[in-house]
């Protein structure tokens, strides 16, 4: 694996820094520091099939790098996004500006495509970090609020028992197919017709899944297959009103 370095010129000879092993595919880039302190740079190395970035921080004093901080460390708190990007902005009141990381999600419950040609189904998350104690730190996190999103949240829920959140994510009366939809009315509709959401079950989207499709699927064994589809109200809610399911052989 090739080494990446830093050449400095001083004004009388070459200073050479080592940085970090290479990738197919990086990028350099100065960061907005506060005039008074050491300039800071990032190495963002973009790693896998998927091209998550791990950025990696260094100082640049007297015409040297040092290691400030590493994304890929054991240490570190980062999640590196799929198909993703690092922007960093000068913070207010910091010497250290904050970094942006956007991608696409991996919610686990939930298993998309990991292909960049499925782009269409899944949704995005941002994580703000801030430098604290020599390292980033994440301090929110935000996702796209789409149908996808949704479906996650809602799997999510029922998988924790929290029929509460998930009995907000539909649309009671449609859902239930009731003009007088209640909590208790879905309880017990998911214990005695969709008892597998409260189970420890992957569900995963297939690769084939058709363009404007949510349908996500559920592997019984035996080469059978749960395969359901959602129905959902228009944006900006995305409330569930519908779910069918049926049986197919992989």
């Amino acid at each position: 694996m090739p080494n990446l370095y830093l050449l400095s010129w001083d004004g009388n000879s070459w200073q050479v820094s080592y940085l970090t092993e290479a990738a197919d595919t990086l990028t350099v880039q100065a960061l907005p520091v506060a005039a008074d302190t050491v300039p800071l740079f990032a190495v963002i190395l973009f790693r896998g099939e998927t091209a998550a970035p791990y950025p990696v921080i260094f100082r640049y004093q007297n015409h040297r790098a040092s290691l400030a901080w590493d994304a890929r460390s054991d240490a570190s708190s980062y999640t590196g996004y799929d198909f993703g990007s690092v922007q960093f902005e000068k913070a207010k009141g910091a010497d250290v500006p904050v970094m942006l990381v956007m991608g696409r999600a991996d919610p686990g419950l939930l298993e998309f495509p990991t292909t960049s040609d499925q782009s269409d189904r899944g949704f995005q998350a941002a994580t703000l970090y801030v430098w604290q104690n020599n390292a980033y730190v994440p301090l929110r996190t935000e996702y796209t609020h789409n149908a996808d999103y949704v479906l996650y949240r809602f799997i999510a829920s029922l998988h924790l028992h929290d029929y509460k959140t998930a009995y907000s994510l539909i649309d009671p009366a449609r859902f239930l197919k009731t003009d007088k939809p209640t909590l208790q009315m879905f309880e017990d509709r998911i214990a005695n017709v969709w008892p597998e959401f409260t189970d420890d079950h992957i569900f995963e989207v297939p690769a084939e899944a058709g363009q404007g499709s949510h349908m996500f699927i559920l592997r019984l064994g035996g080469g059978k297959i749960n395969v359901y589809t959602p129905s959902f109200s228009g944006a900006p809610d995305y409330r569930i009103t519908g779910l069918e399911r049926t049986e197919a052989q992989e």
